[in-house]
């Protein structure tokens, strides 16, 4: 079994709250893309797992909101993690590594055959922390605000196309 932890805001949504309410045109074809991209990943097998730093009433009602309620299989919060409650970045990644790693060991799914789809560095720490590869991405919200980092959206990742490199012999 594979699994996508993927993250929510900046990630399935837009970052901004504004945007959440009155999608504009342009919003509601990327959610309509998003939404037939991880329908194609739930039909081939892929168990998706949303974690986040957002409390899980928020969650379950931006995942009602924007219509991905059916395609998640689990939802996670930080809020759950007792270290995320020391407060800081650091522990938010290393919160969010706790929930992924206990999910694997949950479902008895290999860390090499997931992957933790986020829009910042703390979803690639948290990534590399339970032994996941990270894939970086983001929502394209309204231009606003630009990614600080080169990414492709969500629906254009080749998210288990790549190979695993084997690490050389010393």
């Amino acid at each position: 079994m594979r699994a996508i932890f993927l993250d929510l805001i900046g990630t399935l949504t837009p970052i901004e709250p504004e945007e959440w309410e009155n999608p504009s045109p342009e919003t509601k074809k990327k959610i309509a893309r998003i939404q037939r991209y991880l329908g194609a990943l739930k039909r081939s097998g892929v168990k998706l797992i949303v974690v986040s730093s957002v409390e899980k009433e928020g969650i379950s009602w931006l995942l009602h909101h924007f219509q991905y309620e059916k395609l998640v299989d689990e939802i996670h919060s930080t809020e759950d993690e007792p270290i995320y409650h020391q407060g800081g970045k650091r522990q938010t990644a290393l919160a969010k590594a706790e929930i992924i790693r206990k999910v694997l060991r949950e479902h008895g799914i290999n860390p090499r055959d997931s992957i933790m789809v986020g829009d910042g560095y703390v979803d690639r720490e948290a990534a590399l922390r339970a032994r996941v590869r990270p894939v970086l991405t983001h929502f394209l919200w309204s231009g606003k605000i630009k990614p600080y980092f080169d990414t492709q959206p969500l629906w254009k990742q080749p998210v288990f196309r790549m190979r695993y490199r084997k690490k050389a012999k010393p």
